[in-house]
């Protein structure tokens, strides 16, 4: 998929808005595309919107449950450019805090405002990979909506043109399904330090889709712990990788890891920046490279099942 198609994808969003159940607010330039607050929009604009937060350059695709898995849906994940769609694109590196909410802003708008600037900059020649188109998405807690000094920073950064804020939330079946399409980013993120980027040519990932929840942290909470107890992330690699058992070791989640929801309760609205980085972990990781693959880690999913008390 070609980063041309991002804004497309959008525009398309906000022309089939009521069909999808989306709410579309325009604000002088600033259209607010609501897929998830005060709307309930379900797990096909969560494909969407996880394509648009990838900028174009990955793809997500939903699939019934299978026999051997937990009984939700779950979502794959596939990209040939892995660093730029889910490290420099949809990672929620963009923290905005204001007086009522903490913002997480991910997508192309996050690389036209270049931010986090030491990040990207380490990450420059995949950034430019990404159209830097002003699609920002946003997740605000613990309120809903981003305040107007948010949209105001958007707006100065953008001085002319469309803008579009499109507002996810876990109490939708679409904000389950975009935190779980992350789940080729987080096992990026942890192993981007230990490897050469240029040679991670494609990244693909699966995870399971637990239903929404209307505690918002709860909802937050489980989704990661879906990719940190049950997802898979494969990484192609290409040549020798050196140092694989470290990779592996520090990609994947240990034996003895507190749960997301302890995290959620602890540090609330800013666990993203509190939160130790061991945290966000998948479940099992494998690296194909050159003759050599390697696979590490183990699902959980009687945590997953104990934890949302689902009866097998």
């Amino acid at each position: 998929m070609s980063p041309l198609d991002v804004k497309d994808m959008v525009e398309r969003l906000v022309a089939d808005a009521p069909k999808l159940r989306v709410n579309v607010e325009k604000r002088d330039r600033i259209y607010i595309i609501d897929c998830g607050v005060a709307t309930r929009p379900g797990p096909t604009v969560g494909k969407i919107v996880s394509e648009i937060t990838m900028s174009g350059l990955g793809e997500v695709n939903l699939h019934p449950p299978t026999e051997q898995s937990l009984p939700f849906p779950l979502v794959n994940v596939v990209s040939d450019d892995p660093v730029a769609a889910c490290l420099c694109s949809q990672a929620a590196m963009w923290v905005l805090k204001c007086d009522s909410c903490i913002c997480y802003v991910s997508g192309p708008g996050r690389v036209l405002a270049n931010k986090p600037r030491s990040f990207l900059e380490r990450l420059r020649e995949f950034a430019d990979h990404v159209m830097r188109e002003p699609i920002f998405i946003v997740e605000c807690l613990p309120v809903s909506r981003p305040p107007d000094d948010v949209l105001k920073k958007f707006a100065e950064l953008v001085p002319s043109g469309k803008i579009y804020v499109i507002v996810i939330s876990a109490r939708s079946p679409a904000g389950v399904v975009q935190i779980c399409s992350r789940i080729v980013e987080v096992a990026l993120f942890r192993i981007i330090e230990l490897v050469n980027p240029r040679s991670i040519i494609s990244g693909l990932g699966s995870c399971p889709v637990p239903p929404p929840r209307e505690d918002v942290y709860a909802g937050i909470a489980v989704c990661n712990d879906c990719i940190r107890y049950v997802g898979n992330v494969l990484l192609m690699i290409e040549g020798d990788v050196k140092d694989i058992d470290n990779i592996l070791k520090s990609a994947v989640t240990k034996e003895d890891s507190q749960s997301f929801l302890e995290l959620m309760r602890a540090y609330g609205p800013e666990f993203l920046t509190k939160a130790s980085p061991e945290m966000f972990t998948v479940a099992e990781l494998t690296v194909f490279s050159g003759s050599l693959t390697r696979r590490s880690g183990r699902k959980h999913i009687d945590k997953i099942l104990d934890y949302l008390k689902v009866v097998r």
